[in-house]
């Protein structure tokens, strides 16, 4: 069985009672308090919250749905769903209070590759499909409000969009034909114009920290790399650093952090095939500064 793990590489359990499955795609609400995340159970995906530290594990989709992501109010989630044949972005409020609803404006069918990211400011909807990047602009209640304008589509493949705390930069994966290699890309959001290429050899799955000054990124080995992000008007960061070799036990980090919730999240892949995995959480006032967390899947014993 994997545990957590800060920082320093420093390992704990906490919580380890949770319903047996696949456990993937786990997305902290925006004050730390519950955890959607994706469960599969004999093929069938679906999405449970959990009240965390150790309250109640309640289904939130009863027809099918994945990869979930909290709006920047906390108020409601939005997830994949293909109940309807088609993949397809539905939202429904997080306490369950109102139907589910298609998200009219994405009219977005993805065959692979898709996850959906909002701004902290609840102005923006960031979409991934297909390996291209989409953003849609949100109104006052945090529904579209105009069609998807792409912003990252290019013959290269690139995805798992990550927007900084301040909106200014979105950080990406990208990879461009005939390579082998996956770059963490930073682009000035919403243009995109100018693009930063920050790992050096291999980097996936960036995610910000909650002040926005460090870009945290898988890299070569299973590493986990962190760069400082340098102060001023233009993008620029320092050198890379490995916090620590995480060897089997990082698979993702998630691509969003919530400056109010202080929580990077992180899903372990045991690559035991079909075993079924438990979910853990636990504080870790070190592992990204101030009152900092981590989650992740590990493989049940």
């Amino acid at each position: 069985m994997s545990d957590p793990v800060t920082r320093e590489g420093i390992v704990s359990e906490i919580d380890p009672d949770w319903l047996p499955g696949t456990y993937v795609d786990p997305a902290l609400s925006p004050n730390g308090r519950q955890l959607a995340v994706t469960v599969i159970q004999d093929g069938v995906s679906d999405i449970w919250i959990k009240r965390l530290p150790q309250g109640r594990f309640s289904r939130f989709t009863l027809e099918g749905g994945h990869r979930a992501t909290w709006t920047a109010d906390g108020q409601a989630l939005a997830f994949w769903s293909d109940r309807d044949g088609s993949l397809r972005v539905y939202q429904r409020r997080a306490d369950g209070s109102a139907p589910t609803e298609l998200v009219p404006a994405l009219e977005l069918t993805p065959s692979s590759g898709h996850q959906v990211v909002y701004s902290e400011d609840g102005e923006w909807m960031i979409v991934e499909a297909d390996y291209d990047i989409y953003a849609v602009r949100l109104d006052s209640s945090e529904a579209p409000e105009g069609e998807p304008r792409g912003i990252k589509t290019t013959e290269d493949r690139e995805f798992q969009p990550a927007l900084s705390p301040d909106g200014r930069w979105l950080a990406y994966v990208s990879l461009a034909p005939g390579d082998r290699d996956f770059t963490v890309t930073v682009c000035a959001f919403p243009s995109c114009d100018a693009t930063y290429s920050v790992s050096t050899v291999t980097g996936t799955t960036p995610a910000w920290t909650h002040d926005g000054r460090q870009l945290l990124y898988q890299g070569p080995g299973a590493s986990l790399v962190a760069v400082d992000i340098l102060p001023g008007t233009t993008f620029d960061w320092g050198e890379e650093r490995t916090l620590f070799d995480v060897g089997g036990f990082l698979s993702q980090l998630a691509s969003s952090l919530r400056s109010d919730s202080r929580r990077p999240e992180v899903r372990h892949d045991s690559g035991s095939g079909g075993q079924e995995r438990s979910c853990r959480t636990h504080r870790s006032p070190k592992f990204f500064g101030g009152a900092g967390g981590a989650v992740s899947v590990s493989g049940a014993s």
